[in-house]
């Protein structure tokens, strides 16, 4: 009878080898993934502004004639909001803008007037909605125009919220005067 020595247990284990490759493919995808995830976050900043300001234009209105009560809207640089008040709120005082206040928005995101074109205007610091009909008026009158409002994020992203003088709302998106487009609008509206 021959007798064998127990062979020891083999362990599981990664080779010194094998981890460095892993590791290295790692480093290689994450080289090309952050700067797409950057972008990408870039992108959603300005679309989540833009998308937050027409939503509150169509709220406006709906309060306007709902409260039976003129609603102002007050835009500045880095924020805005909606009041009932007889003068325009100062939005970048919390508290100041009883039916809406928006601010604080991501790095880098800034609302502008972008350049008159035909027919068009940039957005009166105050607009007010009447209560009768919820109709955006500038003073006692109709608007002029269509109103635009530019809202530009990092890497010169813009998306532009425009207002007819009927009070319909669009968004769109196209590379003008040092502006990059941003995907997921149309051209014009």
């Amino acid at each position: 009878m021959v007798l064998t020595m127990p062979r020891p247990l083999r362990q599981a284990a990664f080779t010194l080898i094998e981890m460095m490759v892993t590791i290295a493919i790692l480093g290689i995808v994450l080289v090309i993934a952050v700067p797409n995830l950057n972008d990408y976050i870039a992108r959603t900043h300005v679309k989540g502004v833009a998308d937050n300001l027409a939503q509150d234009l169509v709220f406006a209105r709906s309060e306007a004639t709902r409260l039976n009560k003129t609603v102002r809207l007050t835009v500045d640089s880095g924020c805005y909001g909606l009041t009932t008040a007889n003068s325009a709120c100062n939005c970048s005082t919390a508290g100041s803008c009883e039916l809406r206040q928006a601010g604080n928005f991501p790095h880098g995101i800034t609302l502008s007037k972008p350049g008159n074109g035909s027919n068009t205007i940039a957005f009166d610091d105050d607009i007010s909605f009447d209560a009768a009909r919820g109709l955006p008026v500038e003073g006692s009158s109709i608007l002029p125009g269509d109103q635009l409002i530019a809202v530009t994020g990092r890497d010169s992203l813009r998306a532009t919220v425009r207002m007819s003088v009927l009070g319909s709302v669009c968004i769109y998106s196209k590379a003008e005067d040092g502006a990059k487009r941003l995907s997921g609008y149309p051209d014009a509206c």
